[in-house]
């Protein structure tokens, strides 16, 4: 069967159906052939969703959790976080751009988070470590509320997980700045 298109829809038709073919292909190559520099520039690169999970050594279940989905750009950072307490008995959904800092040297960052349960600003300085951050809260800089626990991790040592829903909106929020 032969098709019979005028020139402007034939060539768009040639570009259609050449993107579906080769788009696979061409991605298979360029991820074929990237990993050595992607993995070199992402080693020391704060941006991603970072997560620990907090046990009581007696119960596996009555577990503490917090994420923090931080984004880089240059040497500035922005994000936001989330922290649930054992059983779900206390969250702080944090808040858009709740988490806003800059990169001190290559590998450690100075961090401000926002409480989004009762607004209290910590001070953090975080040390990227391979695949690890490790989170450590250094300071007060703003107490809004005495009634309300924060509930901000205080210290830790994060992972990397794979980017999910909630950091694509903290990436959105930040690029809005």
């Amino acid at each position: 069967m032969k098709l019979h298109l005028r020139p402007p829809l034939a060539i768009l038709f040639y570009f259609i159906v050449n993107s579906i073919i080769s788009y696979p292909l061409m991605a298979h190559e360029i991820h074929k052939t990237t990993p050595a520099l992607g993995q070199a520039k992402l080693k020391n690169h704060f941006s991603g969703q970072w997560h620990i999970r907090l046990c009581n050594s007696n119960k596996i279940t009555n577990c503490s959790e917090f994420t923090v989905y931080l984004t880089q750009v240059g040497n500035r950072l922005c994000g936001d976080h989330f922290f649930s307490s054992p059983d779900g008995g206390g969250i702080n959904e944090g808040a858009p751009r709740s988490v806003i800092g800059h990169i001190k040297k290559n590998n450690i960052a100075n961090i401000t988070i926002t409480s989004g349960r009762n607004g209290n600003v910590f001070r953090v300085r975080a040390i990227r470590n391979r695949e690890n951050l490790i989170w450590n809260v250094v300071g007060e800089t703003q107490r809004r509320q005495e009634s309300d626990s924060a509930l901000v991790l205080t210290s830790g040592v994060l992972t990397r997980e794979p980017e999910d829903i909630q950091y694509q909106a903290a990436l959105l929020a930040c690029q809005e700045q």
